[in-house]
């Protein structure tokens, strides 16, 4: 599940690689199905959305914790054996895909990436997770959160608790799981098996440039998610305001 936000150039670049995930994830005998969460005045991604899937809750942008419980919620409705969170703007390699679908096939109660890639403008920057000492550290990051749907069960569907809230969505499902003692586990991309990678625009909240001060965040180069992610070059074509060129 997901939410949009304005970026449609983006939104289009996610939505290619959605087909090419559904497809891969087939293979492997899962079936996608993809509840994508739109505010009322977003139009083109309500639209984008729409031809892409039957699931589209409508909900106003902020309180955006609110919005991402409407997506919950329209997951519930799909009677999934397994629920995923993937950001709009971020992308998965096919041997991620296979990954988690490996995962799934071991019955696992939860997992999270513990690191990711970002790209802005012909930069690529790579960021390790929260370092060991940190009270955060074996964290997984908002990509690739993937959960047995007996612990949304367990809280009514609303992964997010303080539906006010618009800011530190990680936190807030965070301390979902704490309440309900589900242990905190996350993995490298590599152990997984694949990358993932976050697109981002000037109307990100975290930026790249405060991705790249982050303890052990460093520049990397492009082709290490380019040879991964086949709409890259649709990726590339994106200016930094994440429009295309």
């Amino acid at each position: 599940m997901t939410a949009f936000w304005r970026r449609p150039h983006i939104s289009r670049i996610w939505w290619a690689s959605i087909e090419r995930l559904t497809a891969t994830f087939a293979t492997e005998d899962v079936e996608l199905s993809v509840v994508a969460v739109c505010s009322p005045d977003d139009e083109e991604n309500v639209e984008l959305a729409r031809a892409h899937t039957s699931h589209v809750p409508i909900v106003p942008n902020t309180p955006l914790a609110a919005k991402m419980n409407a997506a919950s919620l329209g997951a519930k409705a799909c009677d999934p054996d397994y629920v995923m969170l993937v950001d709009s703007d971020d992308l998965l390699s096919d041997d991620l895909a296979r990954g988690y679908a490996a995962l799934m096939r071991e019955q696992v109660l939860h997992i999270g990436l513990r690191d990711l890639y970002f790209y802005e403008g012909g930069t690529l920057v790579y960021w390790p997770g929260y370092p060991k000492g940190h009270t955060s550290h074996k964290r997984s990051i908002g990509c690739g959160r993937l959960y047995a749907r007996s612990i949304p069960d367990r809280c009514g569907w609303k992964l997010w608790q303080h539906s006010t809230r618009s800011r530190g969505m990680d936190a807030l499902i965070d301390q979902t799981m704490a309440q309900l003692e589900v242990p905190r586990l996350s993995a490298p991309m590599e152990t997984v098996g694949g990358v993932a990678v976050d697109i981002k625009s000037a109307d990100n909240i975290w930026s790249l440039a405060k991705i790249a001060e982050l303890p052990g965040a460093e520049e990397r180069p492009i082709q290490e998610v380019a040879d991964h992610i086949p709409e890259w070059t649709m990726v590339e074509a994106l200016t930094p305001t994440g429009v295309r060129s």
